[in-house]
């Protein structure tokens, strides 16, 4: 596990929130971004992974810019199946895509 953090430029007890889907519409990933404020304020080095790719994709970007999140949300593209799986170990909350 902290090994696996090392690599991926996080530290061993940051917590780290990971958001898996396409980035439309439907996933409302925009709430998760917002919900980071609430966040920070008690966990501030807590990191919001959004893994996905999609059609806001450039409107989540801005989001993230506008709403002063970019050092806790960071988006890490598409992953294959095995990835995100393995990843699954090393975060502190899964989002489901459905909120």
């Amino acid at each position: 596990k902290i090994t696996c953090r090392k690599q991926m430029g996080y530290k061993d007890n940051q917590k780290i929130i990971l958001c898996v889907g396409e980035l439309n519409v439907n996933k409302n990933q925009p709430m998760a971004i917002r919900m980071m404020h609430k966040i920070i304020k008690f966990y501030p080095d807590t990191i919001l992974l959004l893994a996905g790719n999609g059609p806001r994709r450039q409107f989540l970007e801005n989001l993230i810019i506008q709403e002063g999140l970019e050092n806790n949300v960071k988006k890490i593209g598409i992953f294959k199946i095995i990835s995100i799986s393995l990843m699954f170990k090393y975060v502190v909350v899964n989002v489901k895509g459905y909120l």
